[in-house]
């Protein structure tokens, strides 16, 4: 039912850049976790010191929780540290304004607790990027910073067998009205609720080169 790779803001699907180390500075890192972390965003040992000052540098433009606040900031951390694109993808996710309230409502950082990346970017309510090409819809169920997608739970084939709707090549939804009833299905379902509320989030991919 689904491609043989698919990939999603699901940290449990694949590997996000940046990862949840966005939530502190670099500079934080005891030497220990700045070998561990670096290796896994294909960074290399002798480019650590880099790493650190490109991260403090540009630190307005990572968000807690796996992102880049733009495509022209991820392209950037690319190209810098010459990352190999073999399996890398570089792609935003949008929210459609009429569960922007909900979500917000929702998701929002306990007192004392940085918001996340995602939170603030839904709160500015900037338009997605003009360029790339639509995928489909993911659904999402966030806490906080991360977020699990329907296919972490296997809903596609609850949504295959009750629904009729089946992911397309991509492993997405191709239309927003079945990503609304997968959306309530898993809203409804005995996934945990941390992870909540579910909603569809459209999936655009961009070139990494310009």
């Amino acid at each position: 039912m689904l491609p043989d790779k698919i990939f999603s803001a699901s940290h449990c699907i694949g590997k996000l850049i940046p990862d949840n180390w966005t939530a502190l500075s670099w500079k934080q890192l005891d030497e220990k976790q700045q070998h561990k972390f670096a290796p896994e965003i294909g960074v290399e040992q002798a480019q650590i010191p880099d790493l650190i000052e490109w991260c403090h540098e540009h630190r307005q433009e990572l968000g807690w929780g796996n992102m880049f606040y733009s495509v022209d900031s991820a392209r950037s951390f690319v190209g810098h540290f010459g990352l190999s694109q073999q399996d890398l993808v570089l792609f935003s996710i949008g929210l459609h304004r009429k569960h922007v309230t909900l979500f917000m409502d929702e998701t929002r950082s306990p007192e004392g607790i940085v918001p996340s990346g995602i939170w603030l970017m839904i709160q500015k309510g900037n338009s997605p990027e003009v360029t790339g090409k639509i995928l489909g819809f993911d659904v999402l169920g966030y806490q906080l910073a991360w977020s699990h997608s329907w296919l972490c739970y296997s809903f596609e084939k609850e949504a295959s067998n009750n629904l009729g709707i089946r992911p397309n090549k991509h492993g997405f939804i191709d239309n927003a009205e079945d990503a609304e009833k997968i959306a309530e299905l898993a809203n409804n379902s005995d996934a945990p609720t941390e992870y909540r509320p579910w909603l569809p989030w459209l999936v655009t991919v961009h070139p990494i080169a310009k």
